[in-house]
């Protein structure tokens, strides 16, 4: 069974989805709990596109106040949020929610322990020192989670993805992958 029926409002609200990803993988979608840690300006990006795709519920995790540097890439977060007491989740939640209102956006509650970390199928990660990455990796490993790590530098990003020893690439064409390195940037 489905969290949301497939009716004419489902089919037109994940019209692109559908026919891109096929209903099963919709489905599975919208059954999957995520959690976003760090919500600077490509946190903030990844908790907007997932809560737009449609999964089942999305938290938010990033205890820090924001500052001057977090308004140049969360569109979330004004000139009046700095100074205060409150953390990026906070400021992040409210507007995030109002995106998709099938999809619950909360706060986590408590310390990200590896229980708080083992209810979700998946966790995205970004901002993260490489150790407090690797000890969430270890966790969603250790529960059967998803692990997505995110960065960029500049104008440079990293992605490391760990979906378990379970998870099985699946190559339509056996053709390799087209590829190119940028060598001058004018």
């Amino acid at each position: 069974s489905t969290l949301f029926p497939y009716t004419t409002l489902f089919r037109s609200l994940y019209s692109r989805q559908l026919y891109v990803m096929g209903k099963e993988a919709q489905s599975r979608m919208m059954r999957s709990h995520a959690l976003v840690i760090g919500l600077s300006g490509l946190g903030a990006e990844v908790a907007k596109n997932i809560i737009l795709a449609g999964l089942a519920r999305v938290t938010l995790c990033d205890p820090t106040p924001p500052d001057s540097y977090d308004l140049g890439g969360n569109f979330y977060l004004s000139e009046a949020d700095l100074g205060g007491r409150r953390s990026r989740a906070d400021l992040c939640s409210g507007p995030l929610s109002e995106l998709n209102q099938y999809v619950p956006v909360a706060e986590l509650e408590g310390d990200l322990t590896a229980d708080a970390i083992a209810s979700f199928g998946i966790v995205v990660v970004t901002g993260a020192p490489l150790g407090e990455a690797t000890r969430i990796n270890e966790a969603c490993r250790k529960s059967g989670g998803r692990f997505i790590m995110a960065d960029t530098y500049g104008l440079f990003g990293g992605l490391f993805c760990d979906f378990g020893a379970a998870f099985e690439v699946v190559d339509a064409d056996g053709e390799e992958p087209v590829s190119g390195m940028l060598l001058i940037i004018y």
